[in-house]
C-alpha cells in the first residue's frame, strides 16, 4: 500500500480524540498498520522503561495480533514480567552468550583505526593491544554498554 494510505487514515482523524483517548489511539494505529502494508516494528530498551509503563505497552503491542503484515521486535535485558507478557506470543533469542566472537571483531577493528590515526610507537601499541585483549572476555555479552540479551519477535 501507498503512504498515502495511511495519510488519509490520519487525516480523518479528530485531533480530541487522537490526544485524549488511548483505546482511539490505539485502534488509529491498527488501521494504519493494516493500511500500510508489511511494517517492521523495533523496540529497544524496554527494560529501561518503568514497569508499569512498559506493561501498558506490552499490552498494546501483544494487541497487534490483528495485523499480521506487521512484525515486532523487543529487545531488552531479562525482566519477569517482560517474559510473562509475551510468554506464550514470542520466540526469545538469547544472544549475550554467542557474541564474543563480534565484541572481540569490533574492539579489534576499533583499535586498529585508533593505532593508525594516532601517533604511538611500536611499544605503545603492544601496550594497548595487551591491555584491549581480555575486553571481549569480560564484557559478559555487553556491546558497546548496552546488555540486549533478549530480542523477541511477534
Amino acid at each position: 500500500m501507498e503512504s498515502k494510505d495511511v495519510q488519509s487514515v490520519l487525516v480523518q482523524e479528530n485531533e480530541r480524540d487522537v490526544l485524549g483517548n488511548t483505546m482511539h489511539v490505539s485502534e488509529l494505529f491498527k488501521k494504519c498498520l493494516k493500511s500500510a502494508g508489511p511494517t517492521y516494528i523495533f523496540l529497544d530498551g524496554l527494560d529501561e522503561m518503568e514497569a508499569f509503563e512498559r506493561g501498558l505497552l506490552l499490552q498494546q503491542v501483544t494487541d497487534l495480533e490483528g495485523c499480521s503484515e506487521a512484525k515486532v521486535l523487543i529487545s531488552s535485558r531479562p525482566e519477569a514480567d517482560i517474559s510473562n507478557a509475551l510468554e506464550n506470543r514470542a520466540t526469545a533469542i538469547r544472544v549475550e552468550k554467542r557474541n564474543s566472537e563480534s565484541i572481540r571483531t569490533y574492539v579489534d577493528q576499533r583499535a586498529r583505526d585508533w593505532m593508525k590515526n594516532g601517533d604511538f610507537d611500536q611499544e605503545a601499541q603492544e601496550q594497548i593491544r595487551a591491555l584491549l585483549a581480555p575486553v571481549a572476555a569480560t564484557a559478559n555479552g555487553n556491546y558497546r554498554n548496552r546488555t540486549h540479551s533478549r530480542p523477541v519477535c511477534c
